[in-house]
């Protein structure tokens, strides 16, 4: 049964008649239509069911509003959000740990100082290390390539072994080029680490929560 409604007097009269029908026990539903206007019954027609509605009591009460059903933009905004909230969570769950590990290791700032220039100090020596490897396999490169000069101006056809060995230098400065640069970055992300942590360190020492952005 469905029955327009637009004012108090016409909701108490549709009241007391769907009251009266087989179907009493259940809420009066009520609605709004396409052309805006606003219709009451026992069950909300099909077209409407996922639009907002109200339930009324026997006396007229409203007593329950369903909102409306959401679109997918919606759902997919409402679950993006979600999924950021989550994300943040996690985020916060990550830092707060680190801050515990930060406060429990060091008590002063002097120890992190002290602990960033034992492990800058173990970096350089092995730059160093890779340095010297690279002169010394330069110096034999050079007696190499005399040789291979000195054979050439004899006239004589550079040898393959002579040519293997320098190609095998080659390769190994190389490498050790590579070891250095990666010993530099490795050197500039400790010290950007330590600066970070420096930071944090004195936001918790100041009374910054722990945890917190």
């Amino acid at each position: 049964m469905r029955f327009p409604s637009t004012t108090p007097m016409t909701l108490a009269l549709l009241v007391a008649v769907v009251m009266t029908t087989p179907q009493a026990s259940a809420r009066i539903k009520c609605w709004t239509n396409n052309e805006g206007v606003r219709e009451c019954g026992n069950t909300v027609p099909p077209e409407y069911a996922q639009k907002s509605y109200q339930e009324l009591s026997k006396q007229g009460i409203k007593v329950k509003t369903t909102a409306r059903a959401k679109t997918d933009e919606e759902l997919r905004k409402e679950a993006e959000a979600e999924k950021l909230k989550k994300k943040a969570a996690e985020k916060r769950k990550v830092r707060a740990a680190k801050d515990r590990v930060l406060l429990a290791t060091y008590t002063t700032e002097e120890e992190m100082r002290l602990t960033r220039d034992e492990q800058r100090g173990a970096i350089d020596s092995r730059i160093k290390h890779a340095e010297r490897i690279v002169e010394d396999l330069k110096r034999k490169r050079e007696l190499l390539r005399a040789e291979a000069a000195k054979q050439e101006l004899s006239g004589k056809k550079v040898s393959s072994k002579l040519l293997a060995n320098i190609k095998t230098i080659d390769s190994r400065i190389k490498k050790q080029q590579s070891i250095i640069k990666d010993r530099h970055r490795e050197r500039a992300s400790l010290e950007a680490r330590f600066d970070a942590d420096l930071k944090r360190y004195r936001e918790l020492k100041a009374g910054k929560p722990v945890g917190s952005p």
